[in-house]
């Protein structure tokens, strides 16, 4: 391949002008992608937009984003959640299924979530530390 060079455990682009590096050979090779797409292949056409993507499968998820389409209804009677993704739907299935296999870590709080993001949230709670303050004066 061109404009790919292996710099020990990292790989850098060679490309003119571009010097990213990447941990990986395979993810150098991902990387090239963008630089043999032409100006406009697999470019977001919607107007104002313009975005570039190196996967015609990213582009096309991309655009739902611009049509409003969500393709992945949730199956449960009653739901009605949407996705425009199928591992979106995957992950809100979650919900449902009551797997929760994310517990707080301290053993006298006892919660569990469905998503170890939802855990880094709730380990403010055990905290004094407050990321964010109200600015409405008395409240």
């Amino acid at each position: 391949m061109r404009n790919l060079q292996v710099v020990g455990m990292c790989c850098s682009c060679s490309y003119p002008g571009c010097g990213k590096s990447f941990s990986s050979k395979c993810n150098l090779s991902s990387h090239a992608r963008w630089h043999r797409l032409s100006s406009d292949s697999l470019q977001c056409q919607f107007a104002g937009c313009g975005r570039r993507f190196n996967l015609l499968c990213r582009l096309k998820q991309h655009e739902l984003i611009h049509t409003g389409q969500r393709p992945h209804a949730c199956p449960q009677v009653g739901c009605g959640w949407t996705f425009t993704t199928a591992s979106k739907l995957q992950r809100h299935l979650l919900r449902h299924s009551g797997k929760r296999q994310w517990a707080c870590p301290h053993e006298w709080c006892g919660r569990t979530f469905t998503r170890m993001e939802h855990v880094r949230g709730h380990m403010s709670t055990h905290s004094d530390h407050r990321p964010y303050t109200c600015t409405v004066p008395g409240y």
